[in-house]
């Protein structure tokens, strides 16, 4: 498959405890103070069964998490995803899992662009503090901020952010440069960052709000 050239995943049927994982990942009700900052009981599963569960969530999102809020999600995610909310993430990109599957989980990321961020999150933007946002908007934006995927898979994790500059939300356009300008400033592939951030510029069907952040992402200092 040629670089940045993602497909959506086939979806097969889903893990045994894939509805008590929605259940404790999303079924919750929404505080000010987010769930997992409170105390909680961890779902209990080896690597192994949390890459097949969040492969498979992300794969699924647009149908399997539509029963629930923006908000719902957002904090579910953050749960998943940022180290500081919880220990999944590190599981997920970290060895006694294999490299081989630590990859399938960023490239699953896409479906979750395709599936949730794109059809869900406000057409506004986060850098420049557009009004107008809603629960995941904020999850969207902050995405490579909050979690280790660059590091662990950085190779696949430029194809699917090249992948993510083709939707039609800004939203995710705009978080997809900042994951970009990240790996600018990290010299994990700066070069290639670079240049797909350069291929989107030269499109041009974008606003001009966009190309100064895609501008500030290409030169290292996304905000």
């Amino acid at each position: 498959m040629p670089k940045g050239q993602v497909t959506p995943s086939h979806l097969g049927p889903p893990p045994p405890r894939y509805g008590d994982w929605l259940g404790y990942l999303f079924d919750r009700p929404v505080t000010e103070r987010a769930w997992y900052l409170e105390r909680y009981v961890p779902f209990q599963a080896p690597p192994e069964e949390l890459a097949d569960l969040v492969i498979h969530t992300f794969k699924a999102a647009r149908q399997d998490l539509a029963r629930f809020s923006d908000d719902q999600i957002a904090q579910g995610l953050n749960h998943i995803v940022n180290g500081s909310c919880g220990n999944i993430v590190h599981a997920l990109t970290t060895k006694p899992l294999p490299k081989e599957r630590r990859a399938d989980v960023v490239m699953a990321i896409a479906d979750l662009y395709r599936g949730c961020f794109d059809p869900r999150c406000a057409p506004v933007l986060g850098y420049n503090d557009q009004t107008g946002g809603n629960g995941l908007n904020a999850t969207c934006y902050m995405f490579w901020d909050v979690s280790p995927f660059a590091a662990a898979s950085p190779g696949p994790l430029l194809d699917v952010l090249q992948s993510a500059l083709t939707l039609s939300n800004p939203a995710c356009q705009e978080s997809a440069l900042h994951g970009l300008g990240h790996h600018v400033q990290t010299g994990a592939q700066s070069e290639r960052a670079a240049a797909i951030i350069e291929a989107y510029l030269r499109k041009g069907a974008h606003s001009p709000e966009l190309a100064h952040y895609a501008r500030l992402a290409q030169s290292g200092t996304i905000i």
